[in-house]
């Protein structure tokens, strides 16, 4: 039951992989199988896995990002996802907004994996295909990213920016619009924020 008006709308959206879903772990481990390499997750300062390993070239890269898109596993659900979603959905009853920038080529398997944390709850989901987020985001204030550039992209054009602390985006990324946070549990008691009249 959505105890709710219709004149309530949701103001946050949120990215997917490393934010809903916790993706990089079998990239890691896919990656390393491929390139005979070892990755140790906590020294891993960029998303450019390049600049981790030199042997890494952007052919392998994109060779497991593939395949890893194809998994829906529900495994890698963040802590939290579900039941944040949940309350949200029903303090406006409006579709939970997911901005990912995944291709759209792998759009299917990323819907699969929605479904399992939304479950019965409605939800939009935008690929991007690697392109900036801004022109999806224009009518919310809030949004939950695990992506340094991304965020300070976001946090340039006005937005409030929840950033989940990965290894990979703890340097240089400060900005009076971006606080760091560390699971999803953390935004559920405050939910009430992410609401607006329309």
């Amino acid at each position: 039951m959505i105890l709710t008006e219709t004149t309530k709308q949701l103001d946050i959206a949120f990215d997917f992989d490393g934010v809903l879903a916790d993706f990089f772990g079998d990239f890691y481990r896919e990656l390393e199988k491929k390139c005979g390499i070892h990755i140790d997750p906590l020294k891993v300062k960029s998303h450019d896995m390049r600049v981790y390993n030199k042997r890494i070239m952007q052919k392998d890269i994109e060779d497991v990002l593939k395949k890893c898109y194809k998994r829906t596993s529900t495994h890698i659900i963040a802590p939290g996802a579900t039941e944040l979603l949940s309350k949200l959905w029903c303090l406006t009853g409006d579709p939970i907004q997911v901005v990912t920038a995944r291709p759209v080529s792998c759009y299917s398997y990323t819907h699969k994996l929605m479904e399992d944390i939304c479950g019965s709850i409605p939800f939009v989901l935008i690929a991007t295909n690697t392109g900036s987020k801004i022109p999806y985001l224009r009518n919310k204030k809030y949004f939950v990213e695990d992506r340094r550039k991304n965020a300070l992209e976001l946090a340039r054009q006005g937005k409030f920016i929840y950033l989940l602390d990965k290894t990979y985006n703890r340097e240089n990324c400060s900005h009076l619009h971006i606080l760091r946070i560390y699971s999803l549990e953390e935004l559920i008691p405050i939910t009430h924020r992410f609401v607006k009249e329309i």
